[in-house]
């Protein structure tokens, strides 16, 4: 699970970041979600600004989150 806080709205934010081949018919295969969970690992000790890209939709009666694809750090 990745926690977020939206720099406009203040609003608080739940994310998902796991591979998953389901994604292959919308945005491409996710097979790197290591490679994703280390770049918000860095993001986060340096409070950078990001804007993330996901598929998928947030659904809380059954608990489904957007999985995180893409991040992109926003330059100062």
């Amino acid at each position: 699970m990745i926690y977020t806080k939206d720099v406009n709205s203040g609003k608080l934010r739940t994310f998902k970041n796991v591979d998953s081949w389901l994604e292959c018919a919308y945005s491409g295969c996710k097979r790197d979600s290591g490679t994703v969970q280390a770049q918000l690992a860095d993001i986060s000790r340096r409070d950078v600004e990001v804007e993330l890209t996901t598929v998928g939709w947030r659904v809380p009666l059954f608990s489904w989150y957007e999985n995180i694809v893409k991040v992109n750090e926003k330059k100062p």
